[in-house]
């Protein structure tokens, strides 16, 4: 229950909004998110905790309470920023200032005393006089509202809550005016003015609502952060109440409002998660050190960061409040970090000067935080990520629909939505154009594959999370949810097969994530038959449907988990139940057919044509086959790939013995810590599971199986897995860990070697996966490389002018160019170069690229550019003297190259070789 009692709760409320005060401090990115709520939350909690028992009728005593709870401290960090201004001019941790005269420091000192601060390190400070300005406010008008009720004995508490909302929004209507207009006043005045509504709403829950919990809800707390990320992303609203800008006058508070219950919902989550609550405890609890102190925190790294790489510059490293973008994480972990750790040490420190019951306190406190068991489990969890998401991140993008993905989004969310929209209708998907554009989007939100890769690892988190709750719920067994979690991370196979992990993450993870939900809601009203969970889940379906056209396929399993539930007999009793599911597919199905016919299409991946019945049966029993762990080794394509690029680092050793150690561990704590019968599965049970998995398997290949491209390709079998091939490897993980449970406790003996067998493929895929991870990231870098040499300078002397290039476009493995892409990612950067995947002539402009030594080299019949990442040597051998001459020498230019001109006598042969110093070699010969 979440009331005025769970000061825990609160703190961790505190420790959000701290944490996303520094986030909006170094972060850039999530600036424009986190500023829509970060300071709203603390004038909602303050509100909450208004005690109108204590101060009601004397606003003065809690004026004065404010003054001296915050004075003594705000009076010594902004203090201590006066004494130590010139040291830190000295330093170049502050620049654009002057060095204090000692009668400046007394001005400034005794300034400060009156809560007027003008020192950068302190400047977060201005938030404290707005804080107990705008709780005196709030205290006012409580004051006023109960000498006014007591006028009405009759209705003494409504005319009371009358005048509070009333007094509230003329309040906060002047706020909005002189916020608006800019209108500045001693202490920030006008935005306390702005938030006393905050207060207000904050008041009445604790008032009307006892258990604040109960109004938490997942299914609210989704739209909330698809509202959040609308306007701060595609119709971006600035809020920054530090420069009275508070975006759209008539939106502001309606954004509070669901800033607040995203931190309310937020810190619900967190509250339930160990160790996680107690550092966002332990957050909230010294959020006003943190927010004294981050600045000059953030300084210091920088300071030494400069030391480290010998940035001499002060204008560079000076920068305020942070000056190296490439070190936010390390600016937000020490930043919240330093400052929790100094003053929980400080009180520990101080528990020796307190009386045995408040030591005893603390020492429990600790005790709980610092919980050895809950932070192995905690570090278990975060190592078995990482070792699961290193491949992942390494991969890049290989595959040229995710190239040209990245390409769009250069380009901002509305011309990629607008792209995708349109492409979407063209291939005959118009009832998919609205959300596939944003899912697609949401995994390829920066350029650098590290940036976009973290999206996609999310997703994929999430998916695992997601799919192992609903186990949980159905089973009610949680080894076998644990054990489908380990095992989803464990068996993920990377490839060069457009499915998830590969291509296409976020663009169908966000759908089956939001079909997981809409599962669980079902077999929430399976359970306790409500309807308004009926109802959510099939609004949910419907959506996902809406996602992509396979999942209509998916309206058995709702069948089938009401068989699994109620069983037959209950089919007729509980119409509502299957006849919904089943309207919820008709009515998409129906959708689909008039779209179609308004939005014809010819794209061959969702018509259907003459169907071989033969080979339907062979792509359902193809991808199904290639859904289960390891599989792709069956394959002679695969086993061939495998032992072609084999090559493994130790730092890949060094991940899949720490990734085996971590789960050889977690599957023994799980099955010592839930052995008891529940836990274990019987036989009847095992078959209702294997039968609904393996109809996951079979369900969402229906639609490939018949689609008129796919019946073409599985004529030959060139094809190896699919991106629904995605969805059916959550029902094979299903299959595996339902197997591995029941043969452990049937025949310990045959589960041993089951579980060995599973083991072995486990390696297995783990070291395909530093291998294939390790080519695709290659491959992906060799672009990148290009795209870094055809928008370097020299390039835009041939503008108006035809390149001929067939290394542009080499296929490597699954990563091809579209023969417009890079006409289309040079015009972005302000060239017109018209690139052609052709030879050309020896009049052509021709570009060379040797992407083993990373040299081009670009010529016609009398002109040679070399651009090397080495140093060239000097004595280029020339066949036949004076045939070719040195222009100028070497210099770094063009983003790091050695660049060298040579000048080619017309009609003459130069063969130029061993250009390159060291053991490494170029080759180059025209005619």
């Amino acid at each position: 229950m979440i009331n005025i009692e769970d000061k825990k709760f609160w703190n961790i409320l505190k420790g959000i909004a701290i944490l996303s005060i520094v986030i909006g401090h170094c972060c850039e990115k999530l600036v424009p998110f986190v500023y829509l709520y970060h300071l709203a939350i603390f004038f909602f909690i303050s509100g909450y905790f208004y005690s109108e028992e204590k101060y009601g009728d004397n606003p003065g005593l809690n004026f004065s309470q404010r003054i001296k709870s915050n004075w003594m401290r705000y009076c010594f960090f902004c203090m201590a920023a006066v004494i130590l201004h010139n040291v830190f001019l000295k330093l170049g941790m502050i620049i654009n200032t002057t060095s204090y005269s000692p009668s400046e420091v007394l001005t400034k000192l005794i300034n400060t005393a009156f809560f007027i601060n003008s020192e950068d390190m302190a400047g977060a400070m201005w938030f404290v006089p707005v804080l107990i300005i705008s709780s005196a406010f709030f205290g006012l008008i409580i004051s006023v509202s109960r000498k006014i009720g007591n006028y009405n004995s009759e209705n003494k508490v409504l005319t009371q809550d009358f005048i509070i909302i009333f007094l509230s929004l003329i309040t906060g209507l002047i706020g909005l005016f002189l916020n608006y207009n800019n209108i500045y006043t001693f202490y920030h005045s006008e935005t306390s003015l702005l938030v006393i509504p905050m207060y207000t709403l904050a008041y009445f829950i604790r008032k009307y609502i006892k258990d604040l919990n109960r109004y938490l809800n997942i299914l609210v707390f989704i739209p909330v952060c698809f509202t959040l990320y609308y306007f701060s992303y595609i119709n971006p609203i600035r809020i920054d109440l530090s420069s009275n800008t508070i975006g759209n006058v008539y939106l502001f508070y309606f954004i509070s409002l669901i800033g607040i219950y995203f931190c309310l919902y937020l810190g619900k989550l967190l509250n339930k998660i160990k160790c996680l609550n107690n550092i966002f405890e332990l957050m909230g609890k010294y959020s006003f050190e943190i927010m004294a102190l981050h600045f000059i925190i953030f300084k210091v790294i920088d300071i030494i960061y400069a030391g480290i790489t010998s940035i001499s510059d002060v204008s560079v490293y000076g920068a305020f409040p942070y000056a190296f973008k490439q070190l936010a994480p390390v600016y937000l972990v020490l930043g919240v970090g330093v400052p929790t750790l100094l003053f929980y040490l400080k009180d520990k420190i101080a528990i020796k000067f307190k009386n045995k019951k408040e030591k005893k306190h603390l020492k429990k406190h600790k005790e709980v935080i610092f919980n050895k068991k809950n932070i192995l489990k905690a570090l278990f969890i975060v190592l078995i990520i990482v070792c699961f998401s290193l491949p992942i991140i390494k991969l890049g993008i290989m595959h040229n629909d995710e190239l040209m993905s990245r390409y769009w989004s250069s380009q901002g969310f509305f011309k990629f939505y607008s792209h995708y929209f349109i492409e979407q209708i063209q291939k005959g998907r118009a009832l998919s154009s609205i959300i596939i554009p944003f899912t697609q989007y949401l995994g390829f939100i920066g350029q650098k594959s590290y940036q976009f890769k973290l999206m996609q690892i999310i997703s994929i988190i999430a998916c695992d999370l997601s799919f192992a709750m609903l186990v949980k719920k159905i089973t009610k067994n949680t080894k076998l949810s644990l054990v489908c979690g380990l095992f989803f991370l464990m068996f993920m196979q990377i490839s060069f097969e457009p499915t998830v992990p590969n291509v296409f993450v976020t663009f169908y993870n966000i759908s089956l994530i939001v079909l997981c939900c809409s599962l669980s809601l079902y077999y929430d009203y399976l359970e306790n038959n409500s309807s308004v969970k009926l109802l959510l889940s099939m609004l949910l379906f419907f959506i996902v449907e809406l996602s992509y056209e396979s999942f209509v396929t998916y309206v058995p399993i709702f069948l089938l988990l009401f068989l699994y539930k109620k069983g037959f007999k209950n089919i007729f009793k509980n119409k509502k139940g299957v006849l919904l599911p089943i309207l919820a597919g008709v009515l998409y199905l129906a959708l689909y057919i008039v779209f179609s016919k308004l939005c014809p299409s010819d794209y061959s991946g969702n018509q259907i044509g003459a169907i071989n019945l033969m080979l339907s049966l062979k792509i359902i029993g193809g991808l199904g086959l290639y859904s289960f762990p390891g599989a792709y080794f069956i394959s002679d394509k695969y086993r061939f790939l495998f032992s072609y690029y084999f090559k493994i680092s130790m730092l890949d050793v060094f991940r899949i013995a720490l990734f085996s150690i971590l789960v050889l561990t977690s599957i023994i704590y799980i099955f010592t810590k839930y052995n008891s019968k529940h836990d274990d599965l019987d036989s009847k049970k095992l078959i209702k599971i294997l039968f609904i998995s393996i109809a996951g398997i079979v369900l969402p290949i229906l639609p490939i199986s018949v689609a008129s491209m796919y019946q073409v390709l599985a004529k030959d079998m060139v094809y190896m897995g699919l991106p629904v091939s995605f969805f059916a490897y959550f029902c094979s993980i299903l299959i595996v860990s339902s197997l591995f449970i029941y043969l452990i406790k049937r025949n310990r003996l045959i589960g041993y070697l089951y579980f060995t067998v599973l083991f072995g493929i486990f390696l297995l895929v783990q070291v395909s996966n530093s291998v294939f991870s390790r080519i695709a990231q290659e491959d992906f870098n060799r672009i990148e490389r290009i795209e870094e040499f055809v928008s370097s300078d020299f390039l835009k002397e041939l503008n108006g002018n035809t390149i001929y290039s067939k290394d542009l476009f080499t296929l490597k493995d699954a990563l091809f160019v579209h023969d417009s892409y890079w006409n289309e990612f040079t015009s972005l950067r302000g060239f017109n170069i018209n690139y052609l995947n052709e030879e050309g002539d020896k009049d052509s402009i021709r570009l060379y690229y040797n992407d083993i030594n990373n040299v081009f080299a670009i010529y016609n019949s009398t002109n040679i550019y070399l651009f090397s990442e080495n140093k060239i040597v000097d004595d280029i051998i020339v066949i036949n003297e004076n045939e070719i001459s040195l222009s100028y020498k070497t210099y770094k230019k063009n983003n790091g190259y050695y660049t060298y001109y040579f000048k080619i006598k017309k009609g003459k042969t130069i063969q130029c070789q061993d250009l390159i110093e060291g053991n490494k070699t170029f080759n180059l010969c025209i005619i």
